[in-house]
């Protein structure tokens, strides 16, 4: 016995290594005395052999199926999952399949548009998961899943021209970002804020609710641009044409706020 796997003898001297890595596919080996003893009879296959460096390489766990082959083969790119989450890691999260093997959600792959800075932050050790399988790599035994694609990308389903609302979550000099209600982030430049009757730019504060109209969708960078001026322009349009068939004068936009202010009651 190593610690980097055990050796065994094939015939009288001769010996192979079964690696560490080649003693079972599913559970994490972190010494050979934990699944072999010495003088046990083994069956193994062989998987290299060097004789001019007089090397042989066995494997315990090939005498048995792949477990990434026979995911590979049952869980095509799209196929719905669920397990526990085993571990979380900086860069993402594992989650135990069905065949006794884990696959890695990504942590680029566990929300639309939301920067995650821990996994922690979406998922908790044994929490179990439901996670889109998005490719099986069986020759470097990798699962490679998914939570945010059990939702349609939001900003597939967004178009130009139509209203949103969201949270400024940023403010800088040139502009700032909002999180819409989707979970996108959308950057409103300070040329597209609205103005006050003296052309004062109204910046709004972090933590204020925005409403403002989407002119540009990049989905290859994922960028949303948004403009509270056309927003605030078309509920001018829309207020004007809702009482233009009330008045036989042409309306302006002073006429329609002095007819849609309350009225004050008398004490």
């Amino acid at each position: 016995m190593t610690n980097f796997g055990a050796f065994v003898e094939i015939e009288p001297g001769v010996e192979g290594l079964i690696h560490i890595s080649e003693i079972s596919w599913k559970e994490r080996v972190t010494k050979p005395q934990d699944v072999l003893k010495l003088n046990e009879e083994v069956t193994v296959k062989i998987v290299l052999v060097d004789p001019a460096k007089e090397k042989l390489s066995l494997s315990l766990k090939r005498m048995g199926a792949s477990p990434w082959e026979l995911a590979r083969t049952h869980h095509a790119a799209g196929t719905r999952l669920k397990g526990p989450v085993t571990h979380l890691t900086p860069f993402g999260a594992f989650v135990m399949l069905p065949e006794g093997i884990e696959g890695l959600v990504h942590i680029s792959d566990m929300a639309w548009g939301k920067k995650i800075q821990h996994p922690s932050e979406v998922v908790a050790v044994g929490q179990e998961l439901e996670v889109v399988v998005m490719d099986v790599k069986a020759d470097a035994e990798k699962i490679v899943l998914s939570l945010k694609h059990l939702q349609p990308d939001p900003i597939s389903t967004m178009k130009v021209g139509q209203s949103v609302t969201g949270r400024v979550v940023r403010s800088g000099e040139s502009g700032l970002m909002l999180e819409l209600t989707s979970g996108v982030e959308a950057y409103i430049r300070q040329s597209e804020l609205s103005e006050d009757a003296l052309g004062r730019v109204q910046i709004p504060a972090v933590g204020d609710e925005v409403s403002a109209k989407v002119v540009r969708i990049d989905p290859r960078e994922r960028r949303v641009d948004l403009s509270v001026r056309k927003h605030d322009r078309e509920e001018e349009r829309q207020m004007l044409k809702r009482y233009a068939g009330q008045n036989q004068r042409p309306l302006t936009l002073g006429d329609v706020l002095v007819e849609a202010e309350p009225e004050v009651p008398e004490e």
